[in-house]
């Protein structure tokens, strides 16, 4: 009986749902915010004054456009832009711009349209191809990335991002070979671009192949504050049931995340794994505390509670988990067989 729980529990799935001290200390932070307010009324002032004196001047427009931008005052923002685009409508640098605006308020077909533009005014531009490529990529229209990123390395094939779009466009298809390749020519452009290894340690890591904790480790070397690198290693430890190796990574990653609920779920269920049930159900028990909605970890620590021999508790962690998420078939058959006994 306890191998058939433990094994209902492996069907859950354990996945990541990565002073002042004086007054004059507070009178001199005081003054500084006028100071930073006065300096910020002072450039939009100047800035002004000066197309009061160049009223036809796209620099000055597109100057106070990144001072709306930064201050977020998004619609005036938009008027300086379009003025920028109707004194100088070829300028690809303009159009680059205004394409970034329109996706950032979520107009991602005028940026479309934009780029688009600024790919005819301009053959030999790749700022507006990457766009379109990243663009596509976002709304699964996979020819299209193929299509930017593929100009984009006629022109310039020492660029590393075409190679990293069409990567995880063959991702998304399914196409785990031709991704690997893209991602591992993506890594010759640029050896320490982080996202480049990620995908590759993760379509290994699918394969259960264990050059995935070579890329975690370059990930490591490069960015060893990314705590979400180490639930990735231990999770591929975990899956090739190395629960040893993967709790030791799950609790350096917490060292770093220390609020990180879904690596305390994963480290619980590689310690109930080892049957180390005490320090699972802290491990739960922490889950809950930085996500008190994790039905998952209720019911994982429900069945741990009841490997301890405590059914009173095992029930109440069944019946939250219940509440979290009606009907969930494992609870009730565990309730109902604890009721049952």
């Amino acid at each position: 009986m306890q191998y058939r729980v433990l094994y209902i529990l492996l069907l859950v799935g354990f996945t990541i749902s990565c002073n002042s001290t004086t007054s004059s200390s507070e009178q001199s932070g005081e003054n500084s915010t006028e100071i930073v307010s006065d300096s910020i009324v002072s450039k939009l002032d100047s800035l002004n004054q000066l197309l009061e004196l160049s009223p036809e001047d796209a620099t000055l427009y597109m100057k106070r456009a990144k001072y709306y931008l930064e201050n977020r005052q998004y619609a005036r923002a938009d008027l300086d832009l379009q003025k920028t685009l109707d004194l100088e409508p070829t300028n690809t640098k303009y159009l680059l711009a205004y394409g970034n605006h329109m996706q950032f308020t979520n107009q991602t077909r005028k940026a479309r349209d934009i780029w688009t533009i600024c790919t005819e005014e301009d053959s030999e531009n790749t700022a507006c191809r990457l766009k379109l490529a990243e663009l596509f990529l976002l709304v699964q229209q996979y020819e299209d990335v193929f299509k930017y990123s593929k100009e984009v390395i006629a022109i310039d094939h020492k660029k590393h991002m075409p190679y990293f779009y069409m990567g995880m466009a063959y991702t998304e298809m399914g196409d785990t070979t031709k991704a690997i390749h893209s991602f591992q020519t993506t890594l010759e452009k640029k050896p320490d671009f982080v996202r480049g290894m990620d995908q590759l340690a993760y379509l290994y890591g699918l394969k259960g192949d264990y050059i995935a904790i070579d890329y975690y480790n370059n990930m490591l070397n490069l960015e060893p504050n990314r705590s979400l690198t180490y639930f990735n290693m231990g999770t591929f430890y975990q899956s090739k049931g190395d629960f040893e190796k993967a709790a030791a990574i799950y609790s350096l990653g917490l060292k770093l995340d220390p609020e990180n609920y879904g690596i305390y779920y994963n480290l619980g269920y590689v310690l109930t794994a080892m049957k180390n049930f005490e320090l699972a159900e802290q491990a739960f028990t922490n889950a809950i505390k930085f996500n008190d909605l994790y039905f998952e970890a209720y019911f994982a620590r429900g069945y741990v509670y009841y490997q301890l021999g405590n059914n009173k508790k095992a029930l109440e962690d069944y019946k939250s988990c219940l509440i979290l998420k009606p009907g969930y078939n494992p609870a009730l058959i565990e309730i109902e067989r604890i009721e049952g006994e």
